[in-house]
């Protein structure tokens, strides 16, 4: 099953091309005793994300930029996410480890927008290229117990990050196959 994010828009600019792969064989999966969930950087660069703190680290990124709700000041949909993984990661014997415990969401100090800040009253600097295109990732991932469990743990599910700037073909477009659910965040 493929989910393509962005639909039939000209494009004329280059951007960020990410490939999220999401076995659907998850058996046999080894679970930690805790999983760290830290900020990243993922725009442009070329990687493989595959360790399962990698790939937390992607969609704890991705949940931050997208779910707090920005107009209204709150962190309503943001929490959900949070609780749910929380829970599906319990019921399996794992702990998961935010970066930021509890972190403040408030005007930057530079003004016109909103970021995490922790408890020394530093500005989380994390950030992925375009990340509103993974919004259909996140809704599925972080409350679906098997997608989930499947996307952190398996070593058949990972992340390519690239761009369409240049002639390598990364991330790579053979990924298609009735094994795994891909998304493309392609902007």
């Amino acid at each position: 099953m493929k989910i393509q994010i962005r639909r039939g828009v000209f494009e004329t600019n280059s951007s960020s091309v990410h490939t999220l792969t999401i076995t659907k064989n998850s058996n046999n999966l080894k679970f930690p005793k805790k999983l760290i969930f830290d900020s990243g950087d993922y725009g442009w660069e070329h990687s493989c994300l595959n360790t399962p703190e990698e790939k937390a680290s992607y969609l704890w990124e991705t949940i931050k930029c997208i779910l707090p709700d920005d107009e209204n000041k709150n962190l309503v949909e943001y929490n959900k996410a949070l609780d749910s993984i929380t829970k599906i990661l319990k019921s399996v014997g794992v702990k998961a480890v935010f970066k930021y415990n509890n972190p403040k969401y408030k005007e930057s100090k530079y003004g016109g927008y909103y970021k995490f800040y922790n408890k020394e009253g530093y500005e989380d600097d994390g950030y992925i290229d375009h990340a509103y295109e993974l919004i259909t990732f996140v809704k599925e991932v972080c409350f679906d117990k098997n997608k989930l469990l499947g996307f952190l743990f398996s070593e058949n599910s990972y992340i390519e990050t690239g761009n369409d700037n240049e002639d390598d073909d990364f991330p790579s477009e053979d990924y298609e196959t009735e094994n795994c659910i891909v998304y493309i965040k392609g902007n």
